[in-house]
Formats: structure tokens, sequence, C-alpha cells
């Protein structure tokens, strides 16, 4: 939590109260493969080595079941989300296979754009599979929210309702 902390403002570190947080989702956000994992505050209290993640991932026409799921990314060249992982993969190659996705780019591997760089700005470009580029900045945002709501409704299919921006840190 320190680390989290530290670059935050004074202001907001004074706003954060763990006691009033539902869940933690740790973020794995990996090269080749992406995922996330959490826990809650309840049972963090019972057992705080019970933690959980994601086993949901399913690789379309096979039978593999992952605890991490592919960082990549498909969108519309206007830049709407389309699909993330699994998913955004198979979707793509489907269009690829049916027809020419000619609106659609998939992003692979897109981590490694920050590799010796010192942040995400404007300038960042990230090309898809094909060489088209688009702003890194937007698809980073979109990816950590795709793997966001992800783990949203994974939750809501267990009958829990929580407030994203409220319940979780």
């Amino acid at each position: 939590m320190a680390e989290a902390n530290s670059s935050m403002s004074p202001e907001t570190k004074s706003k954060i109260n763990p006691d009033e947080y539902l869940f933690v989702i740790a973020l794995d956000f990996g090269t080749t493969y992406s995922g996330y994992a959490f826990n809650s505050r309840s049972e963090f209290e019972d057992n705080p080595l019970k933690i959980q993640n994601n086993q949901e991932w399913i690789a379309s026409g096979t039978s593999l079941l992952s605890l991490k799921t592919p960082t990549s990314l498909l969108i519309k060249k206007d830049g709407s989300f389309v699909a993330f992982g699994y998913e955004a993969e198979d979707k793509f190659y489907t269009a690829l296979e049916n027809e020419s996705p000619k609106d659609l780019m998939l992003f692979r591997r897109f981590k490694m754009k920050l590799y010796n760089k010192m942040g995400i700005n404007e300038s960042l470009l990230i090309k898809d599979v094909t060489g088209e580029q688009f702003q890194g900045n937007h698809i980073f945002k979109l990816f950590f929210k795709a793997l966001a709501d992800h783990f949203k409704t994974s939750i809501q299919k267990q009958k829990l309702t929580i407030n994203l921006r409220h319940d979780l840190k």
C-alpha cells in the first residue's frame, strides 16, 4: 500500500480509508498475458493469504482454461473498444478469415512500448498487428478499463453489486 500511496497527493492519502473498500484488486499487466487477483476485506480479515484470481479466461474453440488472458486489445479505427484478451484475438482472426477487418485494429504485447520510456503521453504511438498506429495512452487506458470491467462483471455474476469507483481500491 505504501508504494501505491507514494504517488498520491497528501489530500488524497488523507481521504483513503481501507475500511471503506469491499475489495482490493491487483492487476497483472504482463508483456504476453495479463490478469488480476483480488481479495475482499472480510476474507482478508479471516485469512489474509486467501487471494483469489479470475478463472474465467477461456480461449475460443479450445478447452483451454487459463488464469490469464493475452495482453491484446481490439478497437475500431475510431478508437472505440471492441474486446480484449482471448476475445479480441478471436474476433480479429475470425474477421480476417471471413473478410478484411478494415475497421478493426488488434494490438498485442504493447506493454513493451513502455520499455525505456519515462511515461505515457500523447506522442507515444503503438502499432497494431498490421502496422497501423494509434495513440498509446488510449490503448493502455482501454486495456486497464477492460480488466477492471471484467472483474466487476465477474463479481456481479456472483450476485454482488459494487460501485466500481467507490468500492474498489
